[in-house]
């Protein structure tokens, strides 16, 4: 006789987005296990944002309106600077890296035709 589990799941929206693509939603490495979880999320809107969760609800560690949809978001970790982590995204033709706190560490426009989709 096999016993029968019943389970209430339920949906728990901590963020709204506008449309992503793929490669555009990133999870960056916890710097410990007392440290939270963070999230990249780069939208069709052109918003970047880093979000983590504190104590059940959703905390927005920075927003950045980048102007163009954003096709790519890759996170950068330097292995002998473990601490420093850089967000790269690709929008269009530029290139831009940015620090965990939102500042625009570099930025670099392309003379390529096509918009940059993969990093």
């Amino acid at each position: 006789m096999q016993s029968q589990v019943k389970l209430k799941l339920q949906r728990i929206d901590y963020v709204q987005v506008s449309s992503l693509k793929s490669s555009s939603v990133q999870l960056l490495p916890a710097k410990g296990a007392k440290h939270q979880q963070k999230v990249a999320i780069g939208d069709q809107r052109g918003k970047l944002q880093l979000v983590s969760i504190k104590k059940g609800e959703p905390f927005v560690d920075f927003k950045i309106d980048l102007k163009s949809p954003i096709n790519c978001v890759t996170i950068l970790v330097n292995n002998n600077e473990p601490t420093l982590e850089m967000i790269v995204t690709a929008t269009a033709q530029t290139v831009q890296c940015f620090s965990v706190k939102g500042k625009l560490i570099f930025k670099m426009d392309t003379n390529l035709v096509e918009p940059i989709q993969h990093l």
